[in-house]
């Protein structure tokens, strides 16, 4: 199964629909990003991501990713990598629900680096 972060301006991810599930943050990322778009195309590609999220079955944040989470951002701060709480939180729901992160995201290959198990599919 794959965590999808959301959906690039570029492209399409419809022939993958079945592999993702979704992280509360992920909806959260979307919903946030969609006023403050220019660009008509990509507001009109994330507004279609937010409603295909909502059929989504949205994967807890819960005490284990809170756990893992904490760990991950003290081992940043200990090696002075950036880590932004919102990818975090995604990158451990993926590691604590065994699923990989499917993204454009170049944020995530430093995360994957202080987080071994996470497993970051660039598409």
């Amino acid at each position: 199964m794959t965590l999808r972060p959301w959906w690039p301006c570029r492209g399409s991810a419809t022939s993958k629909q079945n592999l993702i599930n979704e992280s509360v943050q992920t909806r959260l990322i979307i919903r946030q990003a969609v006023p403050g778009l220019r660009s008509t195309s990509c507001k009109s590609v994330r507004e279609t991501t937010l409603q295909r999220a909502r059929s989504f079955i949205a994967l807890d944040y819960d005490e284990a990713v809170a756990e893992r989470l904490g760990d991950l951002l003290a081992a940043a701060r200990t090696t002075g990598r950036r880590a932004g709480a919102m990818d975090a939180i995604i990158a451990v729901t993926a590691v604590v629900h065994d699923l990989t992160v499917w993204t454009q995201d170049n944020d995530f290959e430093t995360l994957a680096e202080l987080l071994p198990a996470l497993r970051v599919l660039r598409g």
